[in-house]
């Protein structure tokens, strides 16, 4: 429903990690590069809802954040590996219990040209949690452990009771309330990038609404922003790392049609394009003259089951539908986009110990349809035992109305037919119509997804928590809310992956909360003299920072 990042610090002493002097390996092997430096992309989407980061939600918004400001740490590709390296932390210190953390800043500046300072950041996610800001991803503060954050989130409390806290200028303290493993990864997230209070002051309602009423402390500044037209950025030449920066202009196209992306790209209007659809890799093949790279999203595709239904409401009724699917044909056959059949909840792109999770779990659900209408019939039964497969009718919300969408949702709608004998109505709304009915309750089953917000399992689990309010199935378990919340306070990494997968297990195969179906994938294409760019997994879009061109024909 939304579209939502491993240096690993926990510790059984006071430990100093520090980012001085850090340097980027692969800047210092550049080839001649052009004198002319400027990249035009063209992107998947043709709207950014905000440059407001309390308020930024969907991912176009967090992609233009990531580009022209500066969260505490940054996502970085090197050697084939996702790495958290220094942004606007240069340093930092972790008690030995792990709940305290002392960030020390860089020296950066504003574009405006005035100083970045501990306060705000302070500022940042006091308002991110202030009730009244209405940020869909303050719950992340909350589920970090953030002191205080959940009474604050509830209650706008007093400034003094939030574990946060500007020692100086250039100091920051954040205070957990029990250890966190992935807190490094989520201080690349937008949440950790600072705001300027007096600019929120003197725009109220509209700051981050346009260009003029916000400022930059990242790699690039937007200088143009239309929706359904383009982005435009320059190098701020305000920014701490602006040496390392070698593109001077930035142009995005928006253009939510991939044939247009793709088009633009044949036809030599754009450098780099993010592709989805299988059709265009065939296509790309024969024109030699490109760059490719097929990439795993840390985004898993799922059918939800409201629990509030008649015969929904039955575990072995949701067991068996789930059962009943075959994912593997579904991925590799009826889907035109690239992607992976899903036997988990947890996407292959997220990892543990520099491990993809699913490499180390193996496969959570039973691949084959074994025994589904056996257990079908067992629930059927449970919930009227007069009831046949015939006489059930469930519906079923599809986002979209194109012509791929309902192959998609004819594939599940004959899958159950076949397979258990159940009628399935499957109705293809527009977005807000699609939402609007989950919002309310009023459906049987959704096609629906989870991006994970930073680079470890716990983000594919958050939002199925009681207080969670992400979405609306009507499911609450306490048992768990508990389990999650032991796995949180636990410090030993391979007790806490052993309580991961018995978790998943009771997730999709006790309770079967979901039925998954496939992990997302995408294919980027580019000019063969565009280098340097990097597809971090939990970016919001193809990093940028680091990209120069060299060869160019100008």
């Amino acid at each position: 429903m939304k579209n939502r990042k491993k240096l690993t610090l926990l510790l059984s002493i006071a430990m100093v990690v520090s980012f001085t002097g850090c340097q980027n390996n692969f800047l210092s092997n550049l080839k001649p590069i052009d004198s002319n430096q400027f990249a035009t992309i063209a992107v998947g989407f043709d709207n950014i809802s905000t440059l407001d980061p309390s308020k930024a939600s969907d991912k176009p918004s967090k992609y233009i954040l990531q580009e022209c400001e500066e969260a505490l740490t940054r996502e970085e590709v090197k050697d084939g590996k996702d790495e958290y390296v220094p942004a606007g932390a240069e340093s930092f210190e972790t008690s030995s219990d792990g709940k305290t953390w002392t960030i020390h800043l860089r020296n950066n500046t504003w574009s405006d040209g005035k100083a970045v300072t501990a306060d705000q950041y302070v500022y940042a996610l006091k308002r991110t949690l202030d009730k009244t800001t209405a940020s869909e991803d303050a719950y992340l503060l909350v589920e970090a452990g953030i002191k205080g954050a959940a009474n604050y989130n509830s209650n706008s409390a007093g400034t003094n009771s939030l574990g946060v806290q500007a020692v100086n200028n250039l100091t920051l303290k954040i205070t957990l309330e029990r250890p966190c493993p992935y807190f490094t990864k989520l201080l690349a997230t937008h949440l950790f990038i600072p705001e300027r209070e007096d600019l929120v002051k003197k725009y109220g309602d509209n700051y981050g609404n346009s260009i003029d009423t916000t400022v930059y402390d990242g790699p690039f500044k937007v200088t143009y922003l239309k929706n359904s037209d383009k982005v435009e950025m320059v190098k701020n030449e305000s920014y701490w790392d602006k040496n390392d920066v070698k593109l001077s202009k930035i142009t995005m196209l928006l253009l939510s049609n991939e044939d247009s992306r793709m088009n633009a790209l044949v036809n030599n209007k754009v450098d780099l394009v993010d592709v989805a659809n299988k059709i265009w890799d065939s296509k790309i093949k024969k024109l030699n003259e490109f760059n490719k790279n097929v990439y795993d999203q840390p985004q898993t595709y799922f059918i939800a089951f409201n629990f509030n239904n008649k015969y929904l409401g039955n575990a072995k009724i949701r067991q068996a539908i789930s059962e009943a699917i075959n994912r593997d044909k579904f991925a590799s056959d009826e889907l035109n986009y690239f992607a992976k059949p899903a036997y988990g909840i947890v996407p292959p792109a997220v990892s543990c110990n520099d491990v993809p999770y699913t490499n180390i779990t193996g496969k959570t659900l039973k691949n084959g349809m074994n025994g589904a209408k056996s257990l079908f019939n067992e629930g059927l039964k449970e919930v009227n035992k007069n009831l046949k497969p015939e006489d059930v009718t469930i519906e079923y919300l599809v986002p979209g109305t194109s012509s791929e969408d309902k192959e998609a949702g004819d594939f599940i709608k004959n899958e159950l037919k076949t397979n258990l004998g159940i009628n399935i109505n499957c109705d293809y709304l527009d977005s807000d119509a699609y939402l609007n009915k989950i919002a309310n309750g009023n459906y049987g089953m959704c096609f629906s997804s989870w991006t994970s917000d930073y680079n470890d399992p716990l983000s594919s689990f958050d939002i199925w928590t009681s207080g969670s309010n992400v979405f609306n199935n009507n499911w609450y378990n306490s048992n768990f809310d508990n389990s999650l919340l032991q796995i949180k306070n636990n410090g030993n990494e391979s007790n806490r992956l052993e309580k991961l997968q018995a978790l998943e297990k009771s997730f999709l195969i006790d309770n079967a909360v979901v039925a998954p179906l496939y992990f997302s994938q995408s294919e980027v294409i580019y000019e063969k003299y565009l280098d340097n760019i990097m597809i971090p997994n939990f970016s919001n879009g193809i990093e940028l920072k680091y990209a120069y061109t060299s060869g160019r024909n100008e």
